[in-house]
């Protein structure tokens, strides 16, 4: 106990010498004798000063580190309580360690490693220079993964097992390229993945990220971007820092990096993969400077008395049958195997390393700081960052956070930035229409008077005056009339497959039944007035006013039976913006056409025929009314095609 405490306050005599340390990198900070030496490489400076490039000089240390003397210190325990232990005390060994201060630095370290692959040994007995031995047969460090990198490479070469207490970085888990190497934490994949599923718990869904320019950094950032992709949490920002504390520009890229804070009001988290030197320099909500450099970190000592406690186990193993008083007699890639297949128990829990990546899985523990860790937080640049743009018109989104509108059916529209769509209202000519109130009441009036006039007719039959207007034939006339101002009613409400069909047709047969009537009349004064006699005779035979009646309104049906057999009218729906107009179409315009059409060659027969009969006796100018009549029509129909 006495000779542990004289290694200590040594020590701290190194240490506490001021901001600087001037030693040579390659004598160690404290040391003890063993049967197995132990190396050691902690960061008990923060960084080395910059100096010329020549001449060569040892590096400069500064910025006294007091977490990592807490860490040398926790090392110098476990081994003396190793030491202390029936483990190692029944086969009579014990565990002799030389710690180093990497400085935080990568060439400071690799100066160190050196020595320890060197064959002089400064503790312990003497070799007999029949054999080559490294200076120490296991490494426990370092702290960064890109110190722990360069390390491993030198350690390689003669396989002496390198035990890390807290290098994260993946590809150490690559043992074709680093295959001595093992550490007692778990790699950046569980870290990251761990520090997701705490932000995804916790609702935190708005991030920014501190990370530092080097493999430990560059592959944490990229592990945790696309792991947080995956659970909705987006990155707000990504701020590299320099991974040397003594690069020239880290002040310049941390202040740029408070500024982005800054500048992030919304952020309310900011993750971190920047070492506590880097930290300090922000202030954080709920927790002080000192306390972030000068916490004992709890999880860490517990790595490095695992590492002690691991290497002590693989010891008694291979010296169960071999006498192991000379350091000779065990050789680093001895243990390195030992080390892979030892199973030991540290407080009650046994643990091993994975034989194939050389890492202890432990967990890890987590201290929260309140919500909005940091004090300025915002909204940041980044592929997550996004516009809200309203919807356009006929489009809507029924959810948040979506990538893209959904479009409105067919027979629905909806406004812009609609979050549904409507049903589009219905037009139709309908009964409540002024327009077609008029139309109703025209079309009942022409139906009374028309009904009015034959109900006379009938009343007065068998006199002159109904048989001089053509008796049975006015009757047809009046029925006629009748269909076509019925007809206008199934114009009106909104349009069926019936309605669509009955429509025309029933205007079609009624007006050709009229038409009919009148050209039979027509024909009628033509041949009593205006022809030869000589014809009349011939002509008079072949005048059978109902049988013509009968054939032009047969060919009127059967031009119809043919157009609804076809391609009979239906309901159909014109689609607008914001409204559905409900018509009917006609099916086929050429069937409408020629139905027109033949209903109009009628009656240009019709007028010609009563054309040539205008100039009769003042008796009988039933032609010129015949004749008035059928031009009215025809203009009617002029003004009707181009609507």
């Amino acid at each position: 106990m006495m000779q542990g405490s004289r290694y200590i306050l040594a020590l701290w005599a190194v240490v506490l010498l001021g901001g600087t340390s001037q030693g040579d990198p390659q004598l160690p900070l404290a040391s003890a004798p063993g049967n197995i030496i132990i190396g050691a490489l902690f960061p008990i400076h923060e960084g080395t000063e910059k100096t010329k490039l020549s001449p060569p000089q040892a590096p400069i240390c500064e910025r006294f580190s007091p977490g990592g003397t807490v860490m040398a210190l926790a090392l110098i325990h476990a081994v003396e309580s190793m030491n202390r232990s029936p483990l190692l005390t029944r086969r009579g060994l014990s565990l002799g360690y030389r710690l180093h201060d990497s400085c935080s630095d990568v060439t400071t370290a690799v100066l160190t490693t050196q020595t320890f692959s060197s064959v002089a040994l400064e503790c312990g007995p003497a070799l007999n220079g029949t054999r080559h031995h490294p200076a120490v047969t296991a490494v426990i460090g370092e702290m960064y993964s890109e110190v722990s990198i360069a390390v491993a490479r030198l350690l390689n070469l003669q396989l002496i097992p390198q035990i890390s207490y807290a290098s994260t970085a993946v590809i150490l888990s690559d043992k074709n390229r680093f295959p001595a190497f093992m550490r007692t934490v778990p790699n950046d994949d569980h870290q990251t993945r761990a520090m997701v599923k705490l932000l995804s718990d916790n609702g935190w869904t708005w991030v920014g990220v501190l990370t530092t320019d080097g493999e430990y950094g560059r592959h944490a950032l990229d592990s945790f971007v696309s792991q947080a992709s995956e659970k909705g949490i987006c990155v707000a920002f990504q701020q590299v820092l320099p991974d040397l504390l003594s690069d020239l520009n880290i002040y310049r890229k941390i202040t740029s990096a408070a500024r982005t804070i800054a500048e992030n009001p919304k952020v309310r988290v900011v993750v971190s993969f920047a070492r506590p030197e880097h930290m300090k320099h922000f202030e954080v909500q709920g927790l002080s400077t000192e306390s972030l450099l000068n916490t004992t970190n709890g999880g860490v000592i517990f790595s490095i008395q695992m590492a002690v406690t691991a290497i002590a186990h693989a010891v008694a193993e291979l010296c169960t049958a071999r006498d192991c008083s000379v350091p000779s007699s065990v050789q680093p890639w001895e243990l390195l195997a030992a080390l892979k297949k030892t199973r030991f128990e540290v407080e009650g829990k046994f643990y091993s390393f994975d034989s194939e990546t050389g890492d202890i899985n432990l967990g890890y523990n987590f201290v929260q700081w309140g919500p909005g860790q940091f004090k300025k937080t915002t909204e940041g640049q980044h592929t997550c960052c996004y516009e809200c743009v309203n919807c356009t018109e006929n489009h809507f989104s029924n959810k948040t956070d979506m990538d893209q509108c959904f479009s409105c059916g067919p027979h629905e529209w909806s406004p812009v930035g609609s979050s549904q769509c409507v049903a589009k209202t219905v037009m139709f000519f309908s009964w409540q229409d002024r327009f077609a109130m008029v139309l109703l009441v025209l079309a009942l009036l022409g139906i009374l008077l028309t009904l009015s006039v034959g109900v006379l007719f009938l009343c007065h039959r068998h006199t002159p005056v109904v048989k001089a207007s053509g008796g049975p034939l006015s009757f047809l006339t009046l029925l006629g009339l009748t269909g076509s101002f019925s007809s206008a009613a199934l114009f009106i409400g909104q349009p069926t497959r019936l309605q669509c069909q009955v429509r025309q047709v029933l205007f079609g047969l009624s007006f050709t039944l009229c038409v009919a009537c009148i050209l039979v009349k027509s024909l009628n004064i033509l041949l009593a007035f205006q022809l030869n006699p000589a014809l009349v005779s011939h002509l008079c035979r072949l005048y059978q006013p109902y049988a013509i009646i009968s054939s032009c309104v047969g060919l009127q049906g059967l031009i119809c039976g043919l157009w609804l057999a076809l391609c009979s009218p239906t309901e159909t729906m014109q689609l607008g913006e914001t409204t559905t107009l409900a018509v009917c179409s006609e099916g086929s315009y050429e069937a409408f056409g020629t139905m027109l059409g033949y209903i109009a060659l009628l009656a240009l027969i019709c007028f010609a025929c009563a054309y040539k009969s205008r100039k009769l006796p003042q008796n009988y100018n039933e032609a010129k009314f015949i004749t008035f009549s059928m031009l009215i029509y025809f203009i009617s129909w002029v003004i009707f095609i181009p609507v």
